[in-house]
């Protein structure tokens, strides 16, 4: 079994795409899925936004306590558009 440095270092990896996919609105932050030109943010749990403001909360759990912002953030994102964009 692999040890938690191991793991730890998959999730920073993990979070490193997470990251590179990051876009900053007037509202908050969303994400992208992909790097494809024209590719949308997705506010969705399991493509989107709101699964990463939950891996964001894990970040905070794991200690990383400036994750919060990011995640209130993500939040008031799709508070602002989820009734004006399908999740």
């Amino acid at each position: 079994m692999a040890d938690a440095a191991a793991y730890r270092a998959a999730a920073a990896d993990a979070d490193r795409f997470v990251q590179d996919h990051r876009v900053d609105t007037p509202n908050g932050v969303r994400w992208r899925r992909t790097d494809a030109a024209g590719a949308r943010a997705d506010l969705s749990l399991y493509h989107g936004s709101a699964g990463i403001l939950l891996h964001q909360l894990e970040w905070c759990a794991a200690g990383d306590v400036e994750r919060l912002e990011l995640a209130r953030r993500a939040g008031d994102e799709i508070l602002a558009t989820a009734s004006h964009e399908p999740l």
